[in-house]
């Protein structure tokens, strides 16, 4: 998947789950009820 694809595909979707890594290096999930293209 290319970023024009991914950034088409969130476009398309009104929620989704923001996956970062903490400062431990564990995963750290949030849920964002609206994804956009800034926060890639």
């Amino acid at each position: 998947m290319d970023i024009a694809e991914a950034l088409a595909f969130l476009r398309s979707r009104r929620n989704g789950v923001l996956a970062t890594e903490s400062d431990d290096g564990r995963p750290q999930l949030s849920n964002r009820g609206s994804v956009s293209a800034t926060m890639i």
